[in-house]
């Protein structure tokens, strides 16, 4: 079970695909970003005339548009640091210096009638 559920993980992280820049790295623990964050704030704005750069400005400064992406916003970041803690989890998980048993006949088979059946 935990064989085919890091298979799945595996799966999942190379088709959907990361960044490869060089600041890409797995993360090891979830990057939490609290409900209101007072970073993402641009104090400078004046909110009477512009409360979308008042309220969104520090982010998106912040957060600047990823060179492989058309647009960036909350959602696609918080897709990215999935991905890189999924891959986290993978690393983790891969070098933790235990050696996998080979497959049984019986769980070979299951993964047989799984993938072909």
């Amino acid at each position: 079970m935990r064989c085919s559920l890091i298979a799945l993980l595996t799966a999942q992280v190379l088709y959907m695909g990361l960044p490869a820049t060089a600041q890409d790295k797995p993360l090891t623990e979830f990057p939490y970003t609290p409900g209101l964050d007072t970073s993402a704030l641009d104090t400078t704005a004046n909110p009477c005339e512009d409360f979308y750069q008042y309220s969104c400005g520090g982010w998106m400064q912040n957060n600047p548009i990823p060179a492989d992406q058309s647009n960036w916003s909350v959602y696609g970041k918080l897709y990215q640091d999935n991905q890189r803690f999924l891959w986290g989890i993978l690393e983790t998980l891969s070098h933790n210096g235990k050696e996998w048993p080979p497959p049984t006949q019986q769980q070979h088979w299951r993964l047989l009638c799984r993938v072909h059946g």
